[in-house]
């Protein structure tokens, strides 16, 4: 019976907290996330999806910028009317399909495909796209080729229903009975191992990132996170929306799909420049037009 309740005993506790925020030069604050209070390590990680795999290679390459690139830049306010909700993937490891699709939702307002920014249903591809796992996570390569040849229709048409863990089955209908209407990307690329390219692109419009899950991080509250302390618990795939340095501490901005009461209202910072917890190894960028 004790084992039983250590397993389902919740994963965050007081004493590991008081451990982080011991450690000196954090830059960063931690706290308990209070709508993740009560999970368990395995509700935790279904969150997250596989570790993402590390090229070969792991020199930075370099390249000439064709545009300038500005000491700081967020998309947030550079394109305000195009900036979406944050999303919450829920209990399913969907956040290669989360960042995927926001990331196409806004660089279609950008480009002015899209009268206004409309949301496109992250459902249908975490239901659709076959060669990715669903709740069980999936790549930031093979989510944009599936958006490439497949698409996606908007929210409204397919709203999102494997919140609970559990992938459901590939729509044939709107949720209304109405016929689906899929809308495609043009095409994508990725971005290994180059802030320059990163930044270049994200004033075009948000690209999609991803990066190794720490015990800490999930503690995070706000600040420009490091990796100080805990074992890796999973992948994590997200929208990098910007950059700019604070107190001589450079960083990235990032949206995340954890809703709007987690980290500094739904976004995180993270050192910039050094590849903390491989967040600068790959990036995807989608093209609309």
């Amino acid at each position: 019976m004790f084992g039983i309740l250590t397993l389902a005993s919740p994963f965050f506790s007081e004493e590991t907290l008081k451990h982080i925020k011991n450690i000196p030069g954090k830059t960063w604050r931690a706290a308990i996330p209070k709508n993740f209070a009560h999970l368990t390590r395995d509700e935790m990680k279904a969150k997250l999806m596989p570790a993402p795999q590390l090229p070969k290679t792991m020199e930075f390459a370099t390249s000439e910028p064709n545009t300038a690139i500005p000491d700081a830049f967020d998309f947030r306010t550079a394109f305000p009317k195009c900036v979406g909700e944050i999303r919450d993937q829920q209990k399913c490891g969907s956040c290669w399909a989360f960042s995927a699709v926001g990331a196409f939702s806004d660089r279609r307002c950008t480009a002015g495909l899209d009268a206004e920014r409309v949301q496109y249903s992250e459902e249908y591809v975490v239901a659709c796209d076959t060669h990715d796992k669903g709740c069980q996570g999936g790549s930031i390569l093979y989510v944009h080729m599936f958006l490439k040849k497949t698409g996606t229709p908007t929210l409204k048409c397919t709203s999102y229903k494997s919140g609970d863990g559990n992938t459901k089955s590939c729509p044939t209908k709107c949720d209304d009975g109405s016929d689906i209407t899929l809308t495609k990307t043009k095409s994508y690329r990725i971005i290994e191992l180059n802030t320059t390219l990163m930044m270049e692109e994200i004033q075009k419009g948000p690209i999609q990132g991803q990066f190794f899950v720490y015990e800490d991080f999930t503690y995070y509250e706000g600040g420009i996170y490091q990796h100080e302390y805990g074992e890796m618990l999973g992948g994590h795939a997200i929208i990098t929306m910007g950059w700019g340095e604070e107190n001589g501490v450079p960083y990235w901005i990032i949206r995340n799909s954890w809703g709007p009461e987690w980290g500094e209202h739904g976004y995180f910072r993270i050192i910039r420049g050094t590849n903390e917890c491989i967040i600068e190894t790959a990036a995807a960028c989608v093209e609309v037009k």
